[in-house]
């Protein structure tokens, strides 16, 4: 009740301040990893390219602390415009759509950061970030690890897509190529693919083409993250 009366007067008072103050909250916040609210207070104050980079940043971290649902409530509240931009965003905001039961929308947006990386195709192998424009608007990464990481992340979501609309098919070949993608220290990412391909695999009766002793082990760390609501072949 009290800090509610503190911010009525300061919005009445001092509202030029609020802004500022929630830039600093933000960062303070961000300081001492507490990603979800640095996030909010990025909102609150209206500075959506903090919070756009917040997000891009801090998601592996949410995403293994289960706050999909708090990653979706933060893209929802960022403008569109930014989307356009950031790749890794794009891919972010599509994993946030997936856990939300959104595949067409998620899917849209796997769609929107592919076509950055077919313009940065020449540039593909490099270490760097390129320096890419697409009708005008420069490329922003916030986080280059997972720039780098984007094809084998959208391969991993869309098998994700796939199982959760029964593909089995579908699961198994972008399970695969995910897991081709995939950096061999990727122990979570390689662990939910490794699920969702060992369960494809037992949905279809295909057992035999499961290399069963390879795809235990890397699946284990990952299924309390991916069972029970993800993993649902009928």
């Amino acid at each position: 009740m009290f800090a509610e009366v503190l911010r009525a007067r300061l919005l009445k008072e001092q509202p030029a301040q609020v802004p500022n103050l929630h830039r600093r909250a933000s960062a303070w916040y961000e300081q001492n990893d507490l990603p979800s609210d640095a996030i909010r207070h990025a909102l609150a104050g209206a500075d959506f390219e903090r919070a756009a980079a917040l997000v891009e940043r801090t998601w592996p971290a949410m995403r293994r602390r289960r706050q999909e649902a708090t990653v979706l409530r933060c893209v929802r509240a960022l403008p569109d415009s930014l989307f356009h931009a950031r790749p890794v965003l794009s891919v972010v905001s599509a994993w946030a759509h997936l856990d939300g039961g959104e595949y067409d929308v998620a899917e849209a947006y796997l769609q929107e950061a592919e076509r950055w990386l077919d313009e940065a195709k020449d540039e593909a192998e490099s270490a760097r970030i390129p320096a890419t424009e697409k009708d005008g608007v420069p490329m922003v990464v916030a986080d280059e690890a997972q720039y780098h990481s984007l094809r084998a992340t959208i391969a991993n979501a869309r098998a994700y897509r796939a199982q959760a609309l029964d593909d089995i098919p579908g699961t198994v070949c972008q399970a695969r190529q995910a897991l081709e993608l995939l950096q061999e220290d990727g122990y979570y990412e390689r662990g939910t693919t490794t699920a969702l391909l060992g369960l494809a695999y037992w949905a279809s009766g295909d057992l035999q083409a499961a290399p069963v002793p390879n795809l235990l082990p890397s699946a284990s760390a990952a299924v309390p993250a991916a069972y029970p609501r993800y993993l649902r072949f009928r």
